[in-house]
């Protein structure tokens, strides 16, 4: 499982090397042991965190040695739901979330700071993320209408939406699948995501071409970039071991 810290890197991820389609089924079997569930007293293994699947795909031109990486994400959002639904929620003052608790725990989030929350608390994390992200796409539809360059939030967001955002600055082509229920019972979540859909279906973005890049020139980046990065973790007095042990 992986973090995004307050300026919406990940860390903690791990990387795994795909060298054909047949290898994508396995990888995402071990994916799905990793998603964090639970009985929402609505759902028996109801999502409680955001999967996020990161998919680079590396082709080089042995002809010309140009080298181009192309990566997509694939983005599995936690669904939203009402709290007073919410098992334990049920009848009970503030449907099980102590407001002033639970906004101390909330905003020591921005600082980095993580606590366990009450599964009434994630379901109303959740869907006070996925409103955030909400607005966030609507600023970046409005933006980009205009002709103005998007830059994707740092403050006022959560890590999960400064992340998602990234992908609304015009290096993405973006695509969405809105997953509802049936059940009647479940009537207003399925109006709300579909309501969420449109919101998205309206953002345009300037699409930018990904450039190719002599494979020669990509290693030296990519060996400066190495260099620097254990510069970084000396300066934090630490080691790539003692990194992946902490992890």
């Amino acid at each position: 499982m992986c973090i995004v810290n307050t300026e919406g890197q990940v860390t903690g991820n791990k990387q795994s090397v795909l060298n054909s389609v047949a290898d994508f089924a396995p990888f995402l079997a071990r994916v799905l042991q990793n998603r964090f569930t639970t009985d929402n007293g609505m759902n028996a293994t109801s999502s409680r965190s955001h999967v996020a699947i990161i998919l680079n795909l590396l082709r080089l031109d042995r002809t010309s040695s140009m080298f181009t990486k192309t990566s997509f994400n694939l983005i599995d959002l936690a669904g939203s739901e009402r709290v007073k639904r919410t098992k334990g929620g049920e009848n009970v003052k503030g449907h099980g979330v102590d407001m002033n608790k639970f906004f101390v725990k909330f905003m020591d989030l921005f600082k980095g700071m993580h606590h366990d929350f009450t599964i009434q608390e994630q379901g109303l994390l959740i869907n006070m993320d996925l409103t955030g992200l909400l607005q966030n796409i609507q600023s970046a539809t409005t933006v980009n209408l205009q002709g103005r360059k998007y830059t994707p939030p740092t403050l006022a967001s959560t890590q999960t939406q400064n992340f998602l955002m990234g992908c609304c600055d015009g290096k993405s082509r973006l695509g969405m699948c809105i997953c509802l229920s049936r059940a009647p019972q479940n009537g207003l979540e399925s109006l709300e995501s579909l309501k969420f859909g449109k919101e998205c279906a309206k953002l345009r973005v300037p699409l930018k071409n990904v450039k190719s890049m002599d494979i020669q020139k990509a290693k030296r980046k990519l060996e400066m970039e190495l260099v620097e990065a254990e510069a970084d973790l000396a300066n934090s007095n630490t080691s790539i071991q003692k990194f992946h042990q902490r992890r």
